[in-house]
């Protein structure tokens, strides 16, 4: 336990391979851990889902969705918009139906739902949108309107919490005044908040109407590198030039940062083009370990910056993927998610004299054991303006055997206004893991308990 003394409080490697280990550091305290939006991107299917699909996200630490229902054009040139709406050949999970009855599951296990429909274009993308005329740009305008208003009701009926009002259509988006007279009507009927999916590629960058929404969204497909085989630490560095120009951004609107979606395939090029899409590529080695060096140098260069409010990784398919050995997307099934596991949680319990105890819990939900672990846990911050610090403390626990829990340390509730970190490595098989976590000051607290099922206890889980 970590106790104070009058002038003290005295009682791992800080990274993420992939998702959503790590929580807030120290520079970025205006965004607790708790509030991050830790999403994956739910791929619509023909078969209705259950509880079961949906409670496979609590294991990876997920509490958001997004989903994403399409309209359709013949050609980028375009004005009409097709819809789904009253459609009987439409997939289930981009249905009315589907939508709602996701969302009404999703809430049953405390995930929300970011609403972000689509266009698909005919032998294009989003990004090719482009009308030839002036009247034509009128028509298209209206026509998505229509589109778009449709799930700001459907948002609101089944108070669906942040809807997207568009994803990349960067050659539309300079008409400033017409978007702003969508984003106008869409506040009208939905009461919840509203952002936009713009193109990494410049478009994040030029668009004048983010004052109007709640956050600045970002489809964070950046290129970390023009060679395979890059290291981590270059994936890293690869970093450094897109979080500029998002900051400046960030700065200039004083808008959160919402990643709609990122990821990264599972092959040897996923860090110079991770935009394309994997039916484009020949001959290209499956590469398992290039997808987790992304994922990982996303967590160390990004998750922690103070601006960032979310992320939504592309894709988790509900009912699994169906061909494991080719080169996709998603975490699933490979060793992206094997990591996706292990947090920690700080929960309340009675000690042998029935007095309240507070204590550190590592959590292995994983299916398979890890070994050689090392926990380094320590606090610090400020009393009154003065700097605090505690010791730091290590302890090792040489076996967390699959779905089990260990106890790591009590902790004193006198240093719960400090951040009280703790770096976690551990070994699966022969490859080491680090984590971070981290609980901003006063974020253990009773506004924060939860039921946390693992231990049977109330507490704070980490994300």
């Amino acid at each position: 336990m970590r106790i104070t003394t009058p002038n003290r409080l005295c009682f791992f490697l800080a990274l993420i391979s992939v998702l959503f280990y790590a929580c807030v550091a120290v520079e970025s305290q205006s965004i607790l851990s708790v509030d991050k939006h830790k999403g994956v991107c739910w791929v619509a299917g023909r078969e209705e889902i259950t509880q079961k699909e949906i409670d496979a996200l609590l294991t990876c630490n997920v509490n958001w969705i997004s989903q994403t229902p399409f309209g359709w054009q013949r050609e980028a040139s375009s004005s009409f918009i097709g819809t789904n709406f009253l459609s009987d050949r439409v997939w289930w999970g981009e249905s009315d139906q589907g939508i709602t009855q996701t969302n009404e599951i999703a809430i049953k296990s405390g995930i929300k739902t970011l609403l972000k429909p689509h266009l698909w274009v005919r032998n294009g993308w989003p990004g090719d949108v482009e009308m030839k005329s002036d009247t034509a740009w009128q028509n298209w305008f209206s026509n998505y309107e229509a589109f778009i208003l449709h799930y700001a009701e459907l948002a609101e009926k089944n108070k669906i919490e942040v809807l997207c009002i568009g994803t990349e259509l960067q050659k539309t988006t300079t008409h400033e005044k017409e978007w702003r007279t969508v984003i106008s009507k869409i506040r009208s009927i939905y009461s919840g908040k509203l952002i936009y999916a713009a193109n990494f590629h410049e478009e994040f960058e030029h668009i004048k109407f983010w004052d109007a929404l709640d956050y600045i969204g970002i489809q964070a497909y950046f290129s970390l590198s023009n060679k395979r085989d890059a290291s981590l630490d270059e994936l890293i560095k690869n970093w450094k030039g897109p979080l500029s120009a998002i900051e400046r951004v960030h700065n200039k609107y004083n808008k959160p940062v919402m990643f709609t979606e990122i990821g990264y395939r599972n092959d040897a090029q996923a860090a110079i083009e991770p935009w394309t899409w994997p039916r484009d590529l020949k001959e290209v080695p499956v590469s398992d370990k290039t997808q987790a060096l992304c994922y990982e140098a996303f967590f160390k260069a990004a998750w922690n910056k103070n601006w960032l409010t979310g992320v939504y990784f592309w894709k988790w398919f509900p009912h699994g993927i169906r061909r494991p050995e080719a080169s996709d997307f998603t975490p699933q099934g490979r060793p992206a998610e094997k990591i996706m596991n292990v947090t920690v949680a700080v929960a309340r319990e009675k000690n042998l004299l029935n007095q309240d105890e507070w204590r550190v819990h590592l959590i292995n939900n994983n299916a398979f054991p890890i070994e050689n672990t090392i926990v380094a846990s320590k606090g610090y911050g400020e009393n009154a303006g003065e700097p605090q610090r505690t010791s730091t403390l290590r302890h090792f626990l040489e076996t967390v055997p699959a779905n089990t829990t260990a106890v790591v340390e009590s902790i004193d509730p006198k240093i719960f206004h400090l951040n009280n970190e703790y770096w976690v490595s551990y070994y699966v098989g022969n490859q080491i893991y680090d984590r971070r976590f981290v609980f901003v000051p006063d974020s253990i607290c009773e506004n924060n308990l939860i039921f946390i099922k693992e231990l049977e206890l109330e507490g704070v889980l980490h994300s």
